[in-house]
């Protein structure tokens, strides 16, 4: 299976009362038929958006349940596939065991970096010389030289995987302009 995407509207379960403002009592569980698996998610940007009864977070949802297989199962084995949101147990927490489960990007991806540190790991990126960066609230900002992948990603990318990167140019012309995508 691959990552999937989901909105919450976290905005309104907080105002209710429903969910911790950073989002860590939230779970989901995959279950087919019977049997329940608790999925590992990261939440998108590390915000979890409880601003006004509208706002919305992103949820990225790694499972391992193989859906094109599951399609003819179901309709020959009337098999049960569910996806559960689970929030509001005030015994969880994003502290000691439960850090496992909240929301994690390495779990969730096969290649994912944070920029939660102050330095880059340097057995996953090659850092040019002379380069010039700092890390910052999850942001990279390289002001001079650039950084590559030390090694090759160990799979296809026609095989169905995606990358996806966001970037902002601060030099002019292109000042403040946001690029992002998928390659």
């Amino acid at each position: 299976g691959y990552p999937f995407r989901v909105s919450i509207n976290t905005g309104a379960l907080y105002q209710q009362n429903k969910i911790n403002a950073n989002c860590s009592d939230i779970r989901f569980l995959r279950q087919v038929n019977a049997s329940y698996t608790v999925l590992n998610y990261w939440i998108e940007d590390d915000f979890c958006n409880v601003t006004s009864e509208g706002a919305e977070t992103l949820f990225w949802l790694s499972d391992t349940f193989d859906y094109s297989d599951s399609i003819t199962s179901t309709m020959n084995n009337n098999t049960l596939n569910y996806v559960f949101m689970y929030y509001g147990n005030s015994l969880i927490s994003d502290t000691a065991a439960e850090t496992t489960t909240f929301s994690n990007g390495s779990k969730v991806f096969k290649v994912f970096d944070g920029f939660d540190s102050t330095t880059l790991d340097t057995t996953f990126w090659n850092i040019s010389d002379g380069c010039e960066y700092t890390l910052s609230a999850g942001l990279l900002n390289i002001t001079n030289g650039g950084i590559g992948l030390q090694k090759p990603l160990p799979y296809n990318l026609n095989d169905g995987y995606m990358i996806e990167t966001r970037a902002t140019m601060t030099e002019a012309p292109f000042e403040y302009a946001t690029y992002g995508g998928t390659l």
